[in-house]
């Protein structure tokens, strides 16, 4: 698929991402939910890594919405990314 992407232009690509993004999404938000979450959270967060843990599930929030705006922001715009 990435090898296909290679060959459309950078509208195209953008495109693609977009939808393979929200396909992504939209198949972890179905899943289900991990039975050993509960116990391995319990014990993170009477351990020193509660803030890591925090951390990381903030980031695991955020990162589809940031690179879904990147992806739209591309595929409006038509950036192409120059090489140096």
């Amino acid at each position: 698929m990435a090898l296909a992407c290679v060959f459309v232009g950078p509208r195209a690509a953008a495109a693609l991402g977009l939808v393979a993004l929200s396909i992504n999404v939209a198949m972890v938000a179905q899943a289900p939910s991990d039975p050993y979450y509960a116990d391995s959270l319990q014990a993170w967060e009477q351990g020193r890594f509660i803030h890591f843990h925090g951390l990381a599930q903030w980031v695991g929030w955020l990162w589809p919405f940031a690179a879904g705006f990147a992806l739209f922001r591309r595929l409006v715009r038509g950036d192409i990314p120059r090489a140096a």
